[in-house]
């Protein structure tokens, strides 16, 4: 359908394990266990689950970081299983990410100008002069002054390093963007800030969100839709707030009862949900 920008269905990705070194491998890691899903176009889907539920695994799928056993990944209808690398370049242009870790991300002996401008230089968009005018509209989105351009990665507060990575990823104007935990390791405070840049700069564009997530929380005040994985497998999904309002599986269901509460009404809707 039009409005499906991805769909994913019956995919598996398996890690083998060997057992000594001149044994056959009989056993395999389920790290995503075949699972179907569908992103609206325009909407934020948010993937949620702890560490090693296999969400990560997942992200790097989609973005051909790594292959998978089986399984088929449709992006705006056309299969990108088996990509080739001429047309990967083009699958990037609208696919793209913003990491967990800015200060990793984000290479410590470049100008953030040249952070940012990296992918039009490998996507062969633009002149120097056009590119370095992109630069400075992507600062002013990034909500960044205009002379942050010539600074460097070290100079800047985890919050600043986030929206170099968010100002990064909207090069190239993709219609697709994979968050993965963008707000990890951030105080609270910033973390809204960055929901809410995220939230406006989606409006403005009409880009659509892949969130991954261990934080529930957050899941609740940004994502439309959610999907909770556990052990590989999806255990729940649909709409947010029908999600928070009738789990139906009882991993949702301790997951939400771990979400940290802000007042009386909220506290009462935790105590009531039966693990």
């Amino acid at each position: 359908m039009e409005d499906n920008i991805l769909e994913v269905k019956n995919l598996k990705k398996y890690y083998p394990v060997k057992t000594g070194f001149f044994q056959k491998t009989s056993k395999y890691v389920k790290a995503v266990d075949d699972i179907s899903f569908i992103v609206k176009r325009g909407r934020s889907l948010a993937v949620v689950g702890e560490s090693g539920s296999g969400k990560t695994t997942l992200a790097n799928t989609i973005m051909k970081f790594e292959s998978i056993t089986s399984g088929v990944i449709y992006f705006n209808g056309k299969l990108v299983n088996d990509i080739s690398k001429d047309n990967i370049k083009n699958y990037r242009r609208n696919v793209q990410m913003v990491f967990q870790n800015p200060s990793s991300s984000l290479n410590p002996r470049k100008t953030l100008a040249q952070i940012i401008k990296e992918p039009l230089i490998i996507h062969n968009i633009g002149d120097k002069e056009s590119r370095n005018k992109r630069v400075a509209e992507l600062l002013s989105i990034a909500e960044l002054p205009a002379n942050f351009a010539e600074r460097y990665p070290h100079t800047l507060s985890g919050g600043q390093k986030q929206r170099v990575g968010i100002a990064r990823a909207l090069a190239i104007n993709p219609e697709f963007i994979l968050l993965d935990e963008p707000t990890s390791g951030l105080d609270v405070s910033v973390q809204a800030k960055i929901i809410k840049l995220l939230e406006n700069i989606q409006k403005q564009y009409n880009l659509t969100y892949f969130f991954i997530t261990h934080d529930l929380a957050l899941v609740r005040n940004f994502a439309h839709d959610a999907i909770v994985m556990n052990e590989g497998k999806i255990v729940e999904r649909g709409n947010v707030d029908d999600i928070f309002k009738n789990p139906t599986d009882s991993y949702t269901r301790k997951l939400i009862k771990s979400v940290p509460v802000v007042g009386p009404e909220e506290e009462a809707y935790i105590n009531s949900i039966i693990i």
